[in-house]
């Protein structure tokens, strides 16, 4: 989304009324995001396909959204970007090895983490006492690795469990990149270094073809 902001614009968003931020933040503590997840779902698939359940933030943000406009954050994004720069050309490359061959990559570099450090680096996260809800509280394994510092699940079943929403996000990114993303040069493969010959070739004629 970051790129799709530097190459398209950012979406001009209406402003949200007070009592509905309200209702959805007190409607978010009393029920979960995981419900509220559900019900954006229901009313705006593409923006729901592309947050996690726990992400709380962007959730009220998406029903704050639907409740004050009757459109949801996809209709905006699609219908309201300013453009980019018109003097801006871009040439995009996407890397889309096989989904499984990302998720044992996934499980690979998280035992390589802990093996690492990072239960140390999660220990001294959880002895500052932070709120919870922050999103460096919520970050990929940081949560499974809390249990395991406190006792509720063992080391291996703390990895299990992040590898596993590691995988989620990775799907989530896949189905954006299929859906809302047109790359100019697609490799279906993981990198290796006897493509860089096809990447910088087609880099070249990018750079050499004139502007309209």
């Amino acid at each position: 989304m970051y790129l799709r902001a530097l190459m398209t614009g950012l979406a001009r968003m209406p402003p949200i009324p007070d009592d509905i931020r309200t209702s959805i933040r007190h409607r978010m503590d009393i029920h979960g995001s995981a419900v509220l997840h559900e019900e954006l779902r229901q009313y705006d698939p593409d923006t729901a396909e592309m947050l996690a359940p726990g992400d709380r933030q962007r959730i009220s943000r998406g029903l704050e959204l639907l409740e004050a406009t009757g459109q949801g954050l996809s209709a905006w994004q699609k219908g309201g970007e300013n453009s980019s720069e018109d003097d801006i050309r871009f040439f995009s490359i996407l890397l889309l090895p096989p989904r499984e061959a990302l998720y044992r990559a996934v499980e690979a570099r998280f035992d390589e983490m802990v093996g690492s450090g990072a239960l140390d680096e999660v220990r001294q996260l959880a002895a500052r006492e932070l709120d919870p809800t922050l999103p460096v509280m919520k970050a990929l394994g940081v949560p499974d690795l809390l249990r395991h510092i406190g006792g509720k699940i063992d080391r291996d079943a703390a990895c299990r469990a992040a590898s596993q929403a590691t995988r989620r996000y990775v799907k989530r990114q896949f189905t954006w990149f299929t859906h809302q993303f047109i790359a100019d040069m697609c490799i279906e493969t993981k990198y290796i270094k006897n493509k860089s010959e096809e990447i910088f070739s087609e880099i070249s004629k990018f750079l050499l073809t004139p502007c309209d």
